[in-house]
């Protein structure tokens, strides 16, 4: 991703549009952002920032507090970033929820946060997302990096990184957590410790459940607690089944003997049983024979009763013919006698209804008058009833258009006053716009002076540095100076014994010189002017001491002179930080009316400058804050009176529709007021008439009606009872002859059967049922007696020769033989059912210790990774720091290459492999290795400087690892925050050589910072500007 163009307006300290476009850099891939503190310089990353992610680059800045306070009120806050991708080009537009004027009326209404996403082709705009998660999705997915990814990669902030250094192996973990969103590996830790638990806590289960089936078993107390494990317990049951279904065998081979035995005693009883009970019948019927011999003579009698009454049965028809003609005839002499009573009853009553019925007739033309008049008197009633329910209206929409009347003039009045209250409030409100300007700009100068008092208090603390260093450099100046004298003191009193140690040589060579013989110098023969001695006497040792003491003192100038160049460099550089200072107060120190080295007084002056400005500034803001609750009650009054206008119309429509039904119904009364009846127009008492007369006619035509329909009924009635008594005096007639011919016809049958009178005949009858009974005792006797007669024969043939049984002594035997039987049965089924529980136990508890093993098998792999992973391992390290480790060691490369440049050689960062101590986790801590002393310590030794460069190389090589890691996403923009100010003038230059490295492939690199040698060594500066209408900004070119 490379940036184009950043738009802002409204936002920030920037209070118009300003737009900064990257392609005026043109070549310059290195631009630097300077300006006063505060005027903006992070704000342009903070809107790169927030265009792609809707965020600001720091945690303590706020989207909602993003909109710029120097801007107007109809002023919107809008950011818009254009950057190219993959060879395409797109444009992010955001703006932050935000205060917008009422397109219609007065006041506020506000404006939810927006978003969009173009893609750019030429001169054409394609809207690729309009929603704000949609944009926020497609901007992710297209760089590959999340927001806190793209902010620790593109952006370096004021001390972030330092923390890389500073902090410890923890929060170290929690900045690369965030930064590789490796919270996945923590999850895969808790998920295989759960399941390690889970494993665990199963086999225990299982291990109580194998406890509670032994229990079950049906062993002694002292067994169970001698089974060392379930699986000896299991070998045991196993032996015990085998055992117990052995002595089952040899229960059921012991049960067979005794139930053959029994089963022969019992056959033999059975048949001895069967013996016995035919002895027991033949004295039975014995018995019963002699008992029967008394009923005979009782039987004999009712042999011959049954003979007279079945002759008496032959005669039963006569009698009943003539009984049946003489009830008949009975009865229909009765019958005559009714009807001749109900005829002479119903002649009387038709001779009284038929007068009544020729009255009422004669009546017809009165029933039809007063059928007349109650048609009429009901159709008066209609026009009567609605003429009243049409006035009834007619008063009750009166009383409803006076109501709305009323409510009506309520509402003109109320709104009325709304009306006086809002042009009071508009008229109060008006100085709003100013007031906030003006509490902006105190505001703005309340932080400049704040920043102000706080750089004067650093460059008052940074000047009695300074003073401090000249002095030291003065001191340190002064003993140079004196060492560098002492030193050419030394050196010229070596010269000289030198030359004395050589002339003492050419001495003693001069005297063994000798006239005519070479010199063993210079080979002369003459010797003219031969050395003599001049002083003492000088030695070798002399010599060697004064040049001993001449190294020393080289020594300890050279060191003197490190001092010396050492304490003016520090000095250089406080100076530096000291014209940094002045330069950024240079504002505010040339209007103090104070002396300039006065700083106490300078300080006091702005002090109270600034004091006067809070204090404005609370007088404005409390102004505001009683102006902002008006504009809210103006609000509200505008809301009440719109409520109060759209009431007024809406009353008036009612009230109008209201007369409307009055006009209409108003109409109608009087038409129908000429259409009632001139004598009875009350509707009630019309009502009562006409129901009381319809009540009357009804009854009346009804009362007729039933006259008519009787008068016909007994006319009927009469005539047909008059007929039905002539037929039935002719059929009694019949009946008495056919009487006399059934009564002759049974005296006749009576004689013929035996009977002299028909009293003979009476007595000799029977019941049907007492006849059957008797026949059938006299039937039943007869048979039991021969059947008896037969059975006793028998049995005394069949028992002639046998004796009878003992049946007692072999019940006994019997009763012994089943109880032996049944003991031998409970033993057996107690070892059956003792079998099928241990079976159960033993399948149960094969399948418990399969399980466990299962378990305890998997737990043993899922256990050890729990441990491991956790961190419960050899080297105190956990899986998620494992993958943490692993994106360190790869910063850390990338790193190394940048910090072995910008430390010429001497450091080189590396993750240190010791254990930690106690609890602590492995795997994060950093050491630097010092090639100056060949040894490795920790980061936090290192100086100010030194642990900016080591913090700068871990920045970037974790932006490397990152755009690496982000799908192959190349950034060509990236911003370092300050932190340039702890380095020397050496370690800066390798510094920024380090990073116009960074351009190669076409990176752009903007740095903010105040250091003065970057603005020397970088061309290109966007400059900001600020101001009391808000910060501007322009790129420039040395």
């Amino acid at each position: 991703m490379r940036a184009i163009t950043i738009t802002v307006e409204a936002f920030g300290p920037y209070a118009k549009r300003q737009t900064v476009d990257f392609r005026d850099l043109g070549y310059e891939s290195v631009f630097l952002i300077t300006g006063p503190t505060g005027a903006g310089k992070t704000s342009v990353f903070d809107a790169m920032v927030y265009a792609l992610y809707g965020r600001a680059s720091g945690s303590e800045r706020d989207q909602d507090t993003l909109r710029s306070h120097f801007a107007e009120l109809e002023q919107p806050t809008e950011v818009s970033f254009v950057f190219d991708l993959k060879d395409k080009r797109y444009e992010v537009v955001r703006a932050p929820k935000q205060m917008k004027k009422k397109s219609r009326g007065e006041g506020y209404t506000e404006q939810p946060p927006r978003a969009e996403l173009y893609e750019i082709a030429g001169e054409e705009k394609l809207l690729l997302s309009s929603k704000i998660k949609d944009v926020n999705e497609t901007i992710e997915s297209m760089l590959h990096l999340d927001y806190e990814q793209f902010r620790k990669m593109v952006m370096i902030p004021q001390g972030e990184f330092r923390r890389l250094i500073s902090e410890n192996s923890k929060e170290r973990e929690e900045i690369l957590q965030k930064i590789f969103q490796t919270y996945v590996y923590e999850h895969i830790t808790t998920r295989l410790k759960d399941e390690s638990k889970e494993l665990k806590e199963s086999i225990s289960n299982i291990e109580q459940k194998e406890r509670d089936e032994i229990q079950k078993l049906h062993w002694s107390e002292e067994d169970k607690e001698g089974i060392a494990s379930s699986t000896k317990a299991l070998e045991q049951l196993e032996e015990d089944l085998k055992q117990d279904e052995k002595t089952v065998e040899e229960y059921q081979g012991a049960l067979k003997e005794k139930r053959s035995q029994l089963k022969t005693a019992q056959e033999k009883y059975y048949k001895d049983k069967q013996v016995s009970e035919q002895f027991q019948k033949r004295d039975q019927y014995e018995q019963e024979l002699k008992d029967l011999k008394q009923y005979e003579n009782d039987i004999e009698n009712k042999q011959v009763k049954v003979q007279k009454a079945d002759k008496a049965e032959t005669i039963r028809s006569y009698e009943e013919q003539a009984k049946k003609w003489k009830q008949e005839k009975d009865k229909q002499l009765v019958h005559i006698q009714e009807k001749t009573k109900k005829l002479e009853e119903s002649q009387n009553k038709f001779i009284r209804t038929e007068k009544t019925y020729q009255e009422e007739d004669k009546r017809q033309p009165e029933r039809e008058q007063l059928k007349e008049d109650i048609q009429k008197a009901k159709q008066d009633l209609t026009k009567v009833t609605r003429y009243q329910e049409l006035k009834q209206e007619l008063n009750r929409l009166e009383k409803q258009k006076q109501e709305k009347q009323s409510v009506l003039k309520s509402i003109q009045s109320e709104k009325e006053n709304n009306q006086k209250l809002v042009n009071q409030l508009s008229q109060s409100t008006f100085e709003s716009q100013s007031l906030s300007k003006q509490y902006y700009e105190l505001e703005s100068k309340e932080k400049e002076l704040k920043e102000g008092v706080k750089q004067l208090y650093r460059l008052m603390d940074e000047e009695k540095k300074l003073s401090k260093l000249r002095d030291q450099y003065q001191q340190v100046k002064q003993n140079y100076e004196q060492a560098k004298a002492d030193l050419e003191a030394k050196q010229l009193h070596v010269n000289t014994l030198e030359d004395q140690l050589k002339q003492h040589r050419a001495l003693s060579l001069a005297a063994d010189l000798t006239s005519g013989e070479a010199c063993p110098v210079c080979g002369s023969l003459d010797h003219p002017s031969p050395a003599t001695l001049e002083g003492k006497d000088i030695s070798d040792h002399t010599l060697q001491e004064a040049k001993n003491k001449q190294q020393q003192g080289e020594q300890h100038l050279q060191k003197l002179q490190d001092q010396f160049i050492q304490t003016k460099s520090e000095g250089q550089s406080q100076r530096h930080i000291v014209e940094q200072l002045l330069e950024a107060l240079s504002p505010y120190l040339e209007h103090a009316p104070v002396q300039e080295q006065n700083r106490e007084g300078q300080k006091y002056y702005w002090e109270q400058q600034k004091a006067s400005i809070t204090e404005n500034k609370n007088h404005v803001a409390k102004k505001i804050q009683e102006i902002e609750q008006q504009m809210k009650k103006l609000e509200q009054t505008q809301n009440k009176l719109k409520e109060l206008e759209s009431k007024e119309q809406e009353q008036q429509n009612q009230y109008q529709q209201v007369h409307d039904k009055w006009l209409g119904i108003y109409t109608k009364l009087e038409q129908l007021e000429e259409e009632l009846p001139e004598t009875n127009r009350d509707a009630q008492s019309l009502n009562e008439w006409v129901i009381y007369e319809e009540k009357r006619y009804k009854s009346w035509i009804q009362s007729f009606e039933e006259l008519t329909k009787r008068y016909q009924q007994e006319k009927e009635e009469k005539q047909k009872l008059e007929t039905e008594l002539t037929q039935q005096k002719g059929y009694v007639k019949d009946l008495e002859q056919h009487e006399k011919k059934a009564f002759q016809e049974w005296e006749e049958a009576c004689k013929e059967k035996g009977f002299e009178t028909i009293e003979e005949y009476q007595n000799a009858k029977l019941p049907k049922e007492e006849l059957e009974m008797i026949r059938k005792q006299v039937e039943e006797f007869l048979n039991k007696k021969q059947t008896l007669a037969d059975s006793y024969k028998a049995l005394e043939e069949e028992l002639r020769d046998v004796e009878p049984p003992k049946l007692n002594e072999q019940l006994e035997i019997m009763e012994k033989q089943e109880v032996a039987i049944d003991q031998l049965y409970q033993e057996e089924q107690q070892i059956k059912m003792r079998i099928r529980d241990h079976e159960r136990i033993f399948k149960q508890l094969e399948s418990y210790i399969y399980d466990r093993k299962a378990a305890e098998e998997k737990y043993f792999y899922m256990g050890e990774l729990a441990e491991l992973a956790k961190g419960d391992n050899t080297y105190k390290l956990s899986f998620e720091r494992y993958v943490l480790s692993a994106f360190l060691d790869e910063i850390i490369v990338q790193a190394n290459i940048r910090l072995d440049k910008m430390t010429d050689h001497r450091y080189q960062l590396e993750r240190s492999q010791e254990r930690a101590k106690g609890g602590a986790q492995s795997g994060l801590d950093l050491e630097v290795i010092d090639h100056y002393t060949g040894q490795k310590r920790s980061v936090k030794t290192l100086s100010g400087g030194e642990g900016f460069k080591a913090a700068l190389s871990l920045a970037l090589g974790m932006a490397d690892v990152i755009q690496a890691h982000a799908g192959g996403v190349q950034l060509d923009t990236l911003f370092i925050d300050e932190g340039f100010g702890t380095l020397d003038e050496a370690s800066l230059e390798q510094a920024i050589d380090t990073l116009k490295d960074l351009q190669q492939g076409d990176r752009m690199l903007g740095i903010i910072s105040h250091v003065p040698q970057l603005k020397n060594e970088i061309r290109a500066k966007l400059h900001i500007t600020p101001s009391p209408n808000g910060s501007s900004l322009a790129f420039s070119f040395q």
